[in-house]
């Protein structure tokens, strides 16, 4: 490489002019590179410090998203935090730039590509021999956006959001700077084709439209659990409906699964089969199942048309020793 050739180029114009090229013939989304929205907080209208975020690109997702928002605020006036940060503070800090410099495509360039070299310090994309090109390439473009030190701390890994595997660089490193302003365009547009940085401004009165989006949605929301509680309430009618004609047709519906052994055994030498399953609206079949399980002796077969024709005493819940025939 040339160094003397690149050192000659190394001023902020050629930088911008590269990026500027490469971006537009990537068609990338520069214009605007920055969403700003208007959000309404009741308990401060005079006004709060604006806030910066990464959201998807996508004019529709912007938009309910930036509805929730107003309505997150609607819902919790005053609401204090980082409401939908990274939780990466170096990419909120380039987020935070972005936004502080979105009328300046050239210092929103800058930003860009400060963040882009600051991730890659020491990675193989840099690979220029004479360090001070690679100071001077630095300090130009924080100068840009009126930066003497590094915006970013020591401890900060990632500085721009989105799959920073996709983003590693293939091939050949980097040449000279105009390779790494070319690369890092490449990068940037990556990156603004998935996500935009939103400027969140607060003021003293709500975005109409937005506010319009919200008030619709309170509403359908209104309607919709105001039906819910109608079927609800038809739901319970119903519901207390079948309960009242299941009990005028069986005196202990839904008292079945909570009968004791105890009680069971008194049952079934106090009536017949068929009308404890009436009473508890269950069949002759459930009873002596039940009564196999817990081991409780029935009376036989023929005992209760014994009992009506006065052959037998009734037994009054108690049972009744069987006689064992020669077969049993």
């Amino acid at each position: 490489m040339d160094e003397d050739k690149t050192l000659k180029t190394l001023s902020w114009e050629k930088i911008y002019e590269i990026w500027l090229g490469e971006m537009t013939g990537l068609n990338a989304p520069i214009n605007p590179l920055v969403h700003q929205i208007d959000i309404f907080d009741p308990e401060n209208p005079a006004g709060r410090k604006e806030k910066a975020v990464w959201w998807v690109r996508e004019p529709k997702k912007i938009t309910l998203k930036h509805a929730g928002w107003q309505k997150f605020f609607y819902d919790h006036p005053g609401a204090s935090g980082d409401v939908g940060m990274y939780p990466n503070p170096g990419i909120n800090d380039t987020c935070y730039m972005l936004c502080e410099n979105r009328d300046s495509l050239e210092k929103m360039a800058a930003v860009l590509i400060a963040a882009s070299f600051y991730e890659d310090r020491g990675s193989n994309h840099i690979y220029l021999h004479n360090h001070n090109v690679l100071y001077d390439y630095w300090h130009i473009v924080l100068d840009v956006f009126g930066k003497k030190g590094c915006p970013w701390s020591g401890n900060c890994k990632y500085t721009l959001p989105g799959n920073n595997n996709s983003r590693i660089f293939h091939g050949d490193p980097p040449g000279d700077l105009r390779d790494l302003t070319r690369w890092y365009a490449f990068e940037h547009n990556l990156i603004l084709q998935e996500l935009t940085p939103v400027a969140v401004l607060f003021k003293d009165r709500p975005n109409p439209f937005i506010d319009k989006i919200v008030r619709d949605y309170i509403e359908k929301q209104r309607k919709e659990y105001e039906e819910w509680e109608v079927r609800r309430e038809e739901e319970r009618k119903e519901a207390q409906r079948i309960e009242e004609a299941q009990l005028a047709k069986h005196p202990r519906w839904r008292q079945w699964a909570s009968l004791s052994p105890k009680e069971l055994k008194e049952l079934v030498w106090s009536k017949p089969t068929v009308e404890i399953a009436a009473d508890f609206g269950v069949s002759d079949v459930a009873i002596a199942k039940r009564c196999k399980t817990l081991g409780i002796a029935k009376p036989p077969v023929g005992f209760w048309r014994k009992v009506e024709t006065g052959y037998l005493p009734h037994p009054k819940g108690k049972p009744v020793p069987q006689k064992k025939g020669p077969s049993q």
